[in-house]
């Protein structure tokens, strides 16, 4: 059986600039920087990028913005609650304990990307594109995964309890680690889908199948 493809880290350097930052303008160009203990405004801003960035302790929740681009990028302990983020790039990215309750990233391309310890109930992928993208320990209940594609996606020690998969693309989604109970799925999406025997139980159920022995 083939392994899938290691993720690519974020490539930054060890000594990066130190930049204060409060709120982001329309095509700003954010590059080779450490953002600390800073609350970042947004409103409906398009086309941020961001490259070769360090972001601690800083919050950008409830910001609004339209096709930001993040490239080697890691967030350690950041609030992004509420982010809306409308057709977000994620590239060489990870977020580590850090919340996105209640974050919308509908259309979003994610390559590379590793969310470690993470609250993210409630947040939104539609219609993403995943690659080569990884979820650890995080809380993902009621999440909405809807007609994203997830081929190849792992979740790890997750809760993925009340999840919407919902025409989502699953092949080779490994949820075997995870908490799935009460994830809304049909037979269409559940193929190819990695479970363990006591989670396909579960899946049974939801598709409506009896189990008998």
């Amino acid at each position: 059986m083939s392994r899938k493809p290691s993720l690519r880290a974020p490539k930054i350097r060890g000594s990066l600039e130190e930049l204060s930052l409060t709120e982001l303008e329309e095509r700003a160009e954010i590059s080779g920087v450490t953002i600390a203990l800073c609350s970042i405004a947004a409103n409906s801003v398009a086309g941020v990028r961001f490259d070769e960035a360090r972001l601690a302790r800083s919050s950008l929740a409830g910001t609004s913005l339209k096709s930001p681009s993040w490239l080697d990028v890691r967030f350690d302990s950041c609030d992004l609650s509420g982010a809306a983020w409308e057709g977000p790039s994620l590239t060489r990215v990870e977020l580590h304990d850090s919340k996105l309750m209640g974050a919308q990233w509908p259309e979003a391309q994610l390559e590379d990307v590793r969310f470690v310890g993470c609250p993210m109930s409630y947040a939104a992928f539609w219609s993403a594109k995943l690659a080569r993208v990884v979820f650890e320990r995080c809380v993902l209940r009621e999440a909405d995964f809807q007609a994203a594609d997830l081929s190849g996606v792992e979740f790890i020690d997750c809760d993925l309890s009340l999840a919407n998969f919902a025409d989502a693309k699953l092949a080779g989604a490994d949820v075997s680690s995870s908490d799935i109970q009460g994830i809304r799925l049909g037979h269409r999406e559940v193929q190819g889908l990695v479970i363990n025997r006591e989670q396909a139980v579960v899946v049974s159920k939801i598709l409506g199948v009896t189990v008998k022995g």
